[in-house]
Formats: structure tokens, C-alpha cells, sequence
């Protein structure tokens, strides 16, 4: 009786420990932090770069039993610190307005994710990337539309996600090999937390496939390499990247799990069948669930090949040369290109090696407010010396099956680094197979100086069971969701000739306010204070189609002294999807529901239409 009552208390303990870095994550996100500090939290400093290492450093050299919950502690507030910033700041740019809403490719796929929620199909740019899309849609669901407590989920996933990666190299390598892992791992994730980008998600999806394979390499487990590939295989779909380093896994593995065999033709072929029908299925059979007929996964490729085949030019080129989105006449066009310049195209992949290990926009180039500092020069020389430290660590002992893997992997990202050059969207294309380039930072430390608390047969069943559910949110839960939807029934209202009828579902936490200063209940979203809304929106200045729709904002809120409302939402009238603003307080009793009522159409080059809501209405 005395034992079963101990080990009631000591599992009891174990759930409260285990809650207690989920408490700390959503208090943060509630309580207004104010901005001199969450700021600090949210961009590289050097000063901030050792700290983040001391913390991690010191919490994974404590008692085993103590080190998970300290590292995942500090995970939970640096990851929710940045959030924080954004959600107190109102900070805008090219792919947030208000620290919130999602601007750009992330406007196409939030938009995407409603019309799923509607009962209709993955329209235009979303269907580029159809499981983020989706996972969106997910979310929303089960937050009930709310945006921010869906950021919030997606953000805590990807936290988690890293810890649960980080945790395996403090297994296998230490408390050191650890701190560089997890801190460089964050600094490259921190610009990408909150915004609503496939990033995130590829990250997340990146760190358990590369815990899956891992194991499954130290192991010989091939059931547990299938499961390891699969997920791999997602997480470069979802955020489409270094599709070359399957190709090498599939003949890693006949080399790793060879046994007394020079080769394991078999393990080779069950990893080749396992790549091309996890591909097939979630690339092709998925998309045509819930996807447009006639629409393209990954085709922005074409605009990036084209780039690269006339000499590295970049993504826009081919853009401003032709003047369309068709990816089949984008494709055409670089072929014949190359076929006349076959030696252009090696000039982009040279560039593109150039740009990600040596210039400003490469790997290891993390800027600070005061720009280009000392500091990150020291991060960047640190970041390459221990790279190549950790390639020719890996390459002594190939013999073993985890340093195999890590130079295979490398071996793929070498052979796709020209189909990615970071011209197109700087390092953020890689998130998905990230974490094993930065397992090379940490093999640079391999010495095993402590165990952790949490075995590796736990540590392998909670990211089996997290990469299950978050599969079934991207797979299976958007295409009940979209077959069970429908369009609310709706009468269109009639407007004057210079205005457009609209009908609109909004939502609890998917709007913002931005309010004038004298109002007590601004400084936290939904409602920003007009005076953090403009000193945190400069950014939007650098380029001039962000910069009108920045313009209207103010024209129609801060420089009248009035409150403003702002949200994305599909128009069930048009079929379309707008920026929606309007008068914050004509939407005093229009918190949440479906909205009718009139709008004037606002036009940006290459953005999308601003809707200046003039009359509204709750229809239900």
C-alpha cells in the first residue's frame, strides 16, 4: 500500500514538472511583457547569443533528473518571448501586419486554410504548398478560427520539437555538443516564430524525422528507419528543400545496415520505396483531395530554376521577364536556355555555395539592431570553424552509422544548395533538414560527459506519437473538414455604384486593433497602441507595394486619432480574399460572427486588395 501511494506521489510530481514549462509558455503569451524587455528576446545580439548559450549549458549540466525540465523551461521562454514581442509590439514587415497577421505567401495560405474551413478547395498560391495549408486549417478548427492561439500551437510545436532534438544529442554527445546545437538551432529559427509560414512547420516535422532516423540508425532498426524516412519525406514537402539528400539516404542505408554484406540491396530498396510512395502519396494522392484541379504543388521552382539556369539572377527574374505565374512556361523557357548556355547554370550554383556558407545572407550571418557587428562576425567564423571540425570528425568515424548519416545528409545538402540558392528566400528554404546540418556543430563536441533523465525509449515514443498526430492534422483532419464544411447561407447586400458588397465570417483573435494611445485597453493583441503599431512598422517602408498598403493603414487609423481594424477574411461574395479594414468602433458589437455590409476597394501592385469597410452588419 505504502509503495502504490509513493508511486502515485512520484508520478503526480512527474505531470506537475511536466506542465509547469506549458504554464510558463502561455503566461508569457498572456501577460503584456513590456517591450524594452521582450524585445531583447526577440532578435540576435551577441550579448543575447551567450546568454541563451549559458542558460542551455547550465540547465543541461544539472542533475539528470532535473536537466529536461530546466532546458525545456528556457525553451518555453525564449520561444514565447519572441512571440510576446510580436503580440505587444504590432511589428509589421514583408510577411506580418501587426504582429499577427500573416502578409505575403502567408496571407495565400492562411486564405487557403478558410476556404478549406468553407467547404471549398486550396485556390492560387496556397496550393503551392498544400500540407501547410492544410495543417493551418487543423488548427483553426481546433481552436475554433482563433488566429493567435493558432500561432501560439504551431509555435509551441516547433519549441518542443527543437528541445526534443536537442535532448538526443545531450544523450549521445553532452551538455556542450548540446548548447551549440540547441542555440544555433534557435537563432536560425527566431525570425520565422510567429509568422505563418512553412517554415515553422518543416522545422518541426525536420527535428523528429532526424530523432527517428538517428535512433534508427544507432539501432539497425529498419521499421524504425521507414517511419524516420517518411517523416523526413513530409517535412522537405512541407517546406520543399533539400530533395537531394534522399537520393544519398537511400544508398546510405543499404551501406549503414549492411551487416556482414558489402551493400543491403534490400534496406536500400525498402528506403527507395519508402521515399517515392511517401512522396507520391503526400505530393500528389493528398493534393488532389483538397487542392484546385489544374493547380501545382512547388511551382515556384520553375521562377528559382530559371534564376539559376541564366547565372544566378534570382526568383524575380523570371518574373519581370515574363510577366506570368505559369510555372510550364517558366520551365520551358529555362530549358531552352540552357541548352544555348549550359555553363550559366553553373555560374548560379557557384554563387549559390558562395552565398550560403560566405555572405551576408548565408548560414551563420545573424544580424543585430545595430547591424553587421562584431559579434556576428565572431558567430559566423565560430559557425563554420565548427562545422568543418564536426565534417572531419564525422568522416573518421564513417564507420559507424550516425557519423555516416550526417555526412550523407551533408552530401545531399551539397548537391541541392544550387536548386536552392539563398537569393530566393535567404537560409529559411532549408528548415526542413536543418537539424542535421547543425548535428555537425554539435559532433564537434562529442564527448559523452552525462546521461539524461529521460531514456531513449521514452524520448523515441513521444516524438512517435507527436509525429503521428501531427501527420493526422495535415493528411487526414482537413479533408473531413472540407468535405463536411459549407458556405453559411447569406443574402448580398446592395451598395451604392462606387462600393462593393461583402460578406465575411471574423473571429475571436484573428483581427487586430490598432488604437490610439489615451485607450487603457490597448498594448496586447488583438488591441495595439497606434504609437508601437507605427515606430515597430518601418520595415514595411523598404519596398514599395508593403509600403502603400502600410500607408492606408495609417491614412485610415493613426493619422485620424481613430481606431482601426484590420483582419484577412475571404469575401463569400467575390470568392476572393482581401485586407480587410475598417473603423474600430463600427465594430464595437462585431467581435465574432458572419458580417455583411458595403466596401470601397483599395488596389496595391502586387498585393492583395484592401477592402475599406464603410457599412457592416451581423447576420448570424
Amino acid at each position: 500500500m505504502n509503495f502504490s501511494v509513493n508511486t502515485f506521489k512520484k508520478h503526480d510530481l512527474s505531470f506537475v514538472l511536466v506542465l509547469f514549462p506549458v504554464a510558463l509558455y502561455i503566461l508569457i503569451l498572456i501577460i503584456p511583457i513590456p517591450i524594452p524587455i521582450s524585445i531583447f528576446f526577440s532578435q540576435f545580439s551577441f550579448t543575447y547569443f551567450l546568454l541563451i548559450s549559458a542558460l542551455y549549458y547550465l540547465s543541461y549540466r544539472a542533475k539528470s533528473k532535473y536537466a529536461w525540465l530546466f532546458s525545456a523551461s528556457v525553451t518555453a521562454l525564449v520561444f514565447s518571448m519572441r512571440l510576446s514581442y510580436l503580440w505587444t509590439s504590432g511589428h509589421s514587415g514583408n510577411m506580418i501586419i501587426g504582429g499577427l497577421l500573416p502578409f505575403r505567401d502567408g496571407f495565400s495560405y492562411y486564405s487557403g486554410a478558410n476556404f478549406l474551413l468553407d467547404g471549398s478547395l486550396i485556390p492560387n498560391i496556397a496550393a503551392w504548398r498544400p500540407m501547410f495549408t492544410s495543417f493551418v486549417s487543423s488548427l483553426l478548427f481546433l481552436t475554433q478560427h482563433n488566429l493567435m492561439w493558432s500561432v501560439a500551437i504551431l509555435v509551441g510545436l516547433v519549441g518542443m520539437s527543437c528541445y526534443l532534438s536537442a535532448y538526443l544529442i545531450l544523450r549521445d554527445f553532452g551538455a556542450l555538443a548540446a548548447t551549440i546545437y540547441m542555440t544555433f538551432l534557435y537563432f536560425y529559427t527566431i525570425d520565422f516564430i510567429g509568422l505563418l509560414y512553412t517554415e515553422l512547420l518543416g522545422l518541426a516535422l525536420g527535428c523528429l524525422g532526424f530523432i527517428l532516423v538517428w535512433i534508427a540508425a544507432k539501432s539497425q532498426n529498419i521499421v524504425k528507419l521507414v517511419v524516420g524516412l517518411a517523416v523526413m519525406m513530409i517535412a522537405v514537402s512541407v517546406r520543399a528543400g533539400t530533395f537531394f539528400i534522399f537520393p544519398v539516404l537511400v544508398l546510405w542505408a543499404g551501406w549503414a545496415f549492411r551487416k556482414q554484406t558489402h551493400f543491403s540491396f534490400r534496406t536500400a530498396l525498402i528506403a527507395f520505396v519508402t521515399v517515392s510512395l511517401t512522396f507520391l502519396v503526400v505530393n500528389s494522392t493528398f493534393r488532389l483531395l483538397i487542392v484546385e484541379p489544374g493547380r501545382q504543388s512547388f511551382g515556384n521552382f520553375a521562377f528559382t530554376l530559371y534564376g539559376q539556369v541564366v547565372g544566378g539572377a534570382g526568383y524575380n527574374d523570371a518574373i519581370q521577364r515574363f510577366e506570368t505565374r505559369d510555372s510550364a512556361i517558366i520551365y520551358r523557357a529555362a530549358w531552352n536556355f540552357f541548352l544555348k548556355h549550359p555553363l550559366s547554370f553553373f555560374i548560379g550554383a557557384a554563387k549559390a555555395y558562395r552565398d550560403f556558407f560566405f555572405s551576408s545572407i548565408g548560414v551563420f550571418r545573424y544580424y543585430s539592431s545595430s547591424n553587421f557587428t562584431l559579434g556576428s562576425h565572431l558567430v559566423w567564423i565560430t559557425g563554420l570553424a565548427l562545422t568543418i571540425s564536426g565534417v572531419i570528425k564525422a568522416g573518421k568515424k564513417i564507420l559507424v552509422p550516425v557519423y555516416s548519416l550526417l555526412i550523407a545528409v551533408f552530401v545531399g545538402f551539397l548537391l541541392s544548395i544550387p536548386f536552392l540558392p539563398p537569393i530566393d528566400g535567404g537560409i529559411r528554404i532549408y528548415a526542413s533538414s536543418m537539424p542535421f546540418f547543425f548535428g555537425f556543430l554539435a559532433i564537434a563536441f562529442d564527448k559523452s560527459d552525462q546521461k539524461s533523465g529521460v531514456s531513449e525509449g521514452k524520448l523515441l515514443k513521444t516524438v512517435e506519437t507527436l509525429s503521428v498526430l501531427v501527420i493526422i492534422l495535415i493528411l487526414i483532419v482537413p479533408v473531413f473538414i472540407q468535405r463536411l464544411s459549407a458556405v453559411p447561407s447569406f443574402d448580398i447586400p446592395l451598395c451604392p455604384p462606387d462600393q462593393v458588397p461583402y460578406v465575411v465570417e471574423l473571429h475571436q483573435g484573428s483581427f487586430i486593433d490598432v488604437l490610439p494611445d489615451e485607450e487603457t485597453s490597448c498594448g496586447h493583441a488583438p488591441r495595439i497602441c497606434a504609437s508601437d503599431f507605427q515606430d515597430n512598422s518601418l520595415e514595411m517602408l523598404t519596398d514599395a507595394s508593403d509600403a502603400q498598403v502600410y500607408q492606408v493603414l495609417i491614412d485610415n487609423g493613426v493619422s485620424t486619432g481613430n481606431g482601426i481594424r484590420v483582419f484577412v477574411g475571404n469575401d463569400l461574395v467575390s470568392k476572393n480574399s482581401y485586407l480587410f479594414t475598417g473603423s474600430a468602433s463600427t465594430f464595437q458589437q462585431l467581435d465574432n460572427g458572419l458580417i455583411s455590409g458595403c466596401a470601397t476597394v483599395k488596389s496595391v501592385k502586387k498585393r492583395p486588395d484592401i477592402l475599406q469597410i464603410e457599412t457592416g452588419e451581423i447576420l448570424k
